[in-house]
């Protein structure tokens, strides 16, 4: 089947219909292969359906909708479970619709399988919808009992929205409602719509939601410049201006919209504090802009943005996983093993319940089959393959948040541990500063100078006396006199046995400049502070022996 190239008026329409052909063409051609053998498969309707249920409401259907869902659950509510179960087509997607478009989509989605499952008042309320919301393309539809490809074509090129493969959807998905019947030349549009679902879907973590995965060595890298904001802020909270103005604003323009103030708090699913948020604000800059520098107001004013951002996010998964739950949806029951709540158990029903089986068919003997218990069959096991999938897509979802959390918690592991290591070498300072350590029994300074002669060992501070001095013993270690801290790049340490800090001529600002280097590597650092090399040479060899 093709259409002559003038079929349609206008140029614009020459152009859609050149390029269904390219894509129906090939489609055309298998069917005809498979009606000359014979081969006559219902069509898997689910990209269609999804698209349909995508586009179906449009603004005057979207403003009545309140009256559209209370009227149906006052109607179904007790068959809802069983309309949520019959099919899901992954029409609704967190984090690109909105809640509300979410929710509408759902009843709708709810609507349409009990219409599909013959539910009287279900298909009374399709019908009546597509009345309403679309006379006029219902007045060309219902003058057919049969329609054609050429039909669905000739009705779809006068959509008042220009949308002709919505409206193509919409006709090919209410047609069975109003008992017209499909013609066998529509089984490639189903094809069709099921290949642009497929495609949209693979699309979706590619293009409209990617991954955003922060590497280790950006967390360290966040982790570690957070904890020095959170140091100067302890010391003098007047630095930072612009957050407190940030926050004021925030919670002002709550109370403009009647909301209390740190409402975004109140939406945050586990809040774990500002440096926690900070710490994620600033991985997520040095992500998207590896080059750039942030003062620390600057991180706290993107860090009230990001957590605004995450209040609109927890928002709407958890709306959208209550409004499932409502609506019937499974419970993940690893995330309720712990729960108190154990359901009611009914007493015995006075009236017949109709329960949908699910045993698994067994298959007969091919002579005792008919033909409609095998198109059955193929359609139940395409709505558990749509199931899979969309099982598939949640797994994945929560293994890519799962991913990011664990590199997040792996960089926090690496900062405390490091966090330790300089804590215990701080300890020791402190305990050689205060006390008068005994020299190391049964061991000569001959044999602890041999010992150290074979470390790589960094010295960073310090006199340039005793720098000459350490010089002459130990040759193969590197001194970084005081003038000199600045132009080193902190790189240096990396791979030595040992970095020792003179702590008398050193800033907290070069001390730093080397800690973020010592921490992700987590290197071995001690602190000395007298210029006594019998001494020195003493304390560096219990550290490395202890």
């Amino acid at each position: 089947m093709s259409l002559p190239l003038n079929y349609f008026e206008s140029d614009m329409d020459r152009d859609f219909y050149l390029a269904m052909r390219k894509e129906l063409d090939p489609l055309f051609l298998e069917d005809r292969i498979n009606r000359a053998n014979n081969i006559n498969v219902e069509p898997d309707t689910a990209g269609v359906d999804f698209y349909f249920l995508s586009t179906f409401i449009n603004d005057a259907m979207y403003h009545d909708f309140t009256l559209i869902e209370q009227d149906f659950l006052k109607n179904c509510r007790e068959d809802i479970e069983a309309f949520n179960n019959y099919a899901w087509y992954d029409e609704t997607i967190v984090g690109i619709n909105d809640p509300i478009t979410i929710t509408y989509n759902n009843v709708l989605r709810l609507i349409y399988n009990g219409a599909k499952m013959g539910n009287t008042y279900c298909i009374s309320l399709m019908q009546n919808l597509y009345k309403t919301y679309y006379k006029r393309e219902y007045k060309q539809v219902k003058n057919f009992k049969n329609i054609r490809t050429n039909d669905i074509f000739s009705i779809a090129k006068d959509d008042p929205d220009n949308d002709r493969q919505a409206s193509m959807c919409r006709i090919l998905a209410i047609c069975p409602f109003f008992n017209i019947k499909l013609d066998r030349d529509t089984t490639v549009h189903f094809k069709t719509f099921e290949k642009r679902k497929d495609i949209f879907f693979a699309n979706i973590n590619k293009k409209i939601i990617p991954d955003f995965e922060i590497s280790k060595d950006i967390w360290e890298e966040s982790i570690q410049e957070i904890e020095e904001v959170a140091h100067k802020f302890k010391d003098d909270s007047k630095a930072y201006k612009g957050f407190s103005k940030a926050i004021s604003f925030t919670n002002a323009c709550y109370q403009y919209f009647g909301f209390a103030k740190n409402y975004t708090i109140t939406c945050i699913d586990n809040f774990e504090g500002v440096k926690k948020s900070m710490i994620e604000t600033l991985a997520i800059l040095k992500k998207i802009y590896p080059n750039e520098e942030y003062s620390a107001d600057e991180i706290a004013i993107f860090s009230n943005v990001f957590n605004l951002v995450n209040a609109i996010t927890d928002v709407a998964v958890d709306f959208d996983s209550e409004i499932g739950a409502l609506l019937g949806d499974t419970i993940d029951e690893e995330e309720f093993e712990d729960a108190l709540f154990r359901p009611i158990v009914k007493k015995a029903e006075t009236k017949d319940v109709q329960i949908q089986s699910t045993k698994e068919e067994t298959f007969t003997e091919l002579d005792n089959v008919s033909l409609e218990d095998y198109k059955s069959e193929i359609k139940e096991l395409r709505a558990r393959l749509h199931q899979k999938e969309e099982d598939y897509r949640n797994l994945y979802d929560k293994n890519k948040l799962l991913r990011s959390e664990v590199k997040q918690l792996s960089a926090e592991v690496a900062a405390n541990e490091a966090n330790k290591n300089e804590l215990i070498a701080l300890r020791d300072f402190v305990y050689n500063s205060t006390e008068n350590t005994e020299p190391t029994t049964g061991i000569s300074l001959e044999e602890m100078k041999a010992f150290l002669a074979a470390k790589d060992i960094v010295i960073i501070g310090g006199h340039e006396n005793w720098h000459n001095k350490l010089k002459q013993l130990f040759s193969s270690w590197t001194f970084i006199r005081v003038n000199d801290v600045v132009t080193v790049e902190p790189t240096i340490v990396d791979g030595r046995d040992a970095i020792y800090f003179y702590t008398d001529y050193l800033s907290h600002k070069e001390y730093r400049k080397f800690m973020s280097v010592i921490r992700k590597k987590e290197l071995k650092i001690g602190y000395i502070n007298n210029v006594n090399v019998e001494k020195n040479i003493s304390q560096i060899y219990n550290n490395f022996e202890n």
